[in-house]
């Protein structure tokens, strides 16, 4: 997760840099800020899920006991302080950081465990994304590529919210089921769950196909790779149990995350050998 959200962050912040030089110290400050943030929601959200994660086989430090929760939140606590003290001399990124750490707060944390309910932790996943991309655009401190930069983050952050948020629960059901989440294959039942999980991949790739060709064409090849991934989700979606064993029943989230790397690296590439 932690080296996911640093990628997007470099991606938004190369891809509006353009041909102009990088700055590397903004990269690298605004950078570590993210990653800070970014951990912050993760070691937080172990250590308010570590029952759930516990049924559910999790290998996370709290759930398999190397952390317990009490020091898991100090830490948590701990990298939110370091996030916003390295980002203290960007006020752009900083004030889309606090945002990205209430965010980051209200996904795990009561009173707000967006988790609950599917529609409220796409909701978060679709601004963690959404503001992620954002600061590496702020850090950059221009608009040049505005319109691939925008097409992007968007179409990506639907990937995380429409797709990852919803296929991660494919395998968790027998936890969500304990922790009384109304996750929407608790509530709507597998095989509806599978049907949309299918179904929105795909549509998430082709749109992203669609608004590349149309308005950047620089976006094209990271765009099929997402189709051809959507596609992927859905052959597992549909061919894997959550009652199966936890490798076999992770490859919904494990095509969506390779998916992600894959899409995000093409771009990279794309984008440092324009500026070579």
């Amino acid at each position: 997760m932690q080296i996911m959200f640093s990628i997007r962050f470099a991606t938004a912040f190369l891809l509006a840099t353009g041909n102009s030089r990088v700055k590397t110290g903004h990269l690298l400050s605004d950078g570590v800020a993210w990653a800070f943030g970014t951990l912050f929601a993760y070691v937080l959200n172990g250590a308010m899920d570590v029952a759930e994660d516990r049924l559910n086989g999790s290998g996370r430090p709290v759930a398999r006991g190397a952390l317990t929760p009490g020091t898991a939140l100090r830490a948590a606590w701990l990298c939110a302080g370091l996030a916003v003290l390295f980002s203290l001399d960007s006020p752009p990124v900083l004030g889309l950081l606090l945002a990205y750490l209430f965010c980051g707060f209200a996904y795990s944390a009561p009173p707000f465990r967006m988790t609950r309910h599917s529609h409220s932790t796409v909701a978060t996943v679709l601004l963690l994304g959404g503001l992620t991309y954002a600061a590496g655009c702020a850090a950059a401190g221009g608009h040049r590529g505005a319109v691939p930069v925008v097409v992007f983050a968007v179409a990506m952050s639907l990937w995380m919210g429409l797709v990852g948020a919803l296929v991660k629960d494919l395998s968790d059901v027998r936890g969500d089921q304990a922790a009384g989440r109304r996750t929407f294959v608790v509530v709507r039942g597998e095989r509806l769950a599978r049907t949309v999980c299918a179904v929105n991949p795909v549509l998430v790739g082709v749109g992203f196909l669609a608004a590349a060709r149309t308005l950047a064409p620089v976006l094209t090849l990271p765009a099929v790779v997402v189709l051809a991934g959507g596609l992927a989700v859905a052959h597992f979606s549909l061919t894997t149990r959550s009652d199966e064993r936890r490798g076999r029943s992770r490859l919904p989230y494990q095509a969506f995350m390779v998916t992600q790397y894959a899409a995000h690296l093409a771009l990279l590439g794309i984008v440092v050998a324009g500026v070579r």
